[in-house]
Order: C-alpha cells, then structure tokens, then sequence
C-alpha cells in the first residue's frame, strides 16, 4: 500500500508519457486522487486498488489507454472519472460506493466501457455527459440513485447494462406488494371463518 505523502497531491501521477504501464499498487489518503493520468498516451492501468481518497482514478487528456481490474472504491467524489479522454479501454473495473458518482465520462469521445461494476454510489452509477460515440456494454450499476445516466450526448450505444434503484425505491415496491399479500390471506381466511 503507498499512502499519500502530501495530501494534497494524487499518489500516482502519470504525465506527459506514453507506452508505460502501473499495476498492482494499492493507492490512499490522497484529496486529490489515487491515481491521475494526464496527457497520456497507450498506456495500461491494472490490477490497482484506488480507495479513500476524495477521488479514485483521474483521467485527462489522455487517449488509447487501457484500464482494467481496478478497484476505484470508497473514495469521497468519484471512482473513475474522466475528461477529454478518447479511444481508451475501461473494463472489468470496480467502482463502487463512492460518495458521488462512480463512473463518470466528461467531453470524451469514442471510449469502450464494458464489463464494470458501478453499484451503491450515492448519486450515479455511470454518468455519460457531453460525450459522443462511446461503447458502454455489459456494465453493472445496482442500488445507486440512479444507474446509468446520459446527457447532452449523441450516437452511445448502449447494450445489456443491469441496473436496478437504490432502497428507497425498491422498499415501497415490496411494502405494497406485502401489502396485498397479506389483504389476500386475511380475506381467504375470513371466507373460511364464516364459510362464504
């Protein structure tokens, strides 16, 4: 594990660099983020673990990256985030209950974001805003307060994503169907009771 040596820096940053790859650092106790790409070109982040820091990864300009198997989880803001980022590969990631948003594409272009996990995040699972052309399939955003969420976005395909409401959405659900339920027994049982 490597904390952050001034909490006011990210952990790891990578800049101005292409071709390099870090995997299977644990990176926490950063305000800014865990990890922060910026101006980086096919490059590789894997197997890394991106945990409570106000932010997990932080992707700018950066274009052909491939991000996969991280766990960017339990950060205050976001999990992943990125912005004016295009071509980059996000899958088999896991962002989970972030303060925020657990995935989130700002004015990014033609990204591949498949395979992820974005559940119990206070506000959105995934949040696709000002970016076009990207490929967001087979992701999992359960029990945010919304799941996958797009706007002022044009051309996203959007395949066999799985999401369901937070609590307070399924629990009247369930209540009203108990509810019935239990209307139904009651009244067979006083059909019983007085033979009708």
């Amino acid at each position: 594990m490597v904390e952050a040596a001034r909490e006011e820096e990210p952990v790891f940053r990578m800049e101005d660099t292409e071709n390099v790859s870090l995997t299977g650092f644990t990176a926490r106790g950063s305000k800014v983020a865990g990890i922060v790409l910026r101006n980086v070109r096919s490059s590789r982040l894997g197997n890394n673990r991106a945990v409570e820091n106000t932010n997990g990864i932080m992707v700018y300009s950066s274009h052909d990256n491939t991000l996969f198997n991280n766990n960017a989880d339990s950060n205050e803001v976001y999990g992943i985030y990125m912005e004016k980022s295009t071509a980059n590969r996000v899958r088999e990631n896991t962002a989970n209950r972030n303060g925020d948003k657990g995935i989130f594409l700002s004015s990014s272009h033609g990204n591949t974001i498949t395979d992820n996990s974005a559940n119990l995040n206070t506000w959105n699972g995934i949040l696709v805003w000002s970016s076009n052309e990207n490929l967001i399939r087979d992701n999992w955003t359960l029990r945010n307060t919304y799941g996958l969420v797009v706007g002022e976005s044009r051309d996203n395909e959007m395949e066999d994503n799985t999401s369901l409401p937070n609590i307070f959405i399924i629990m009247p659900i369930l209540l009203i169907y108990t509810g019935a339920v239990v209307y139904l027994i009651q009244k067979m049982i006083v059909r019983r009771l007085h033979g009708g």
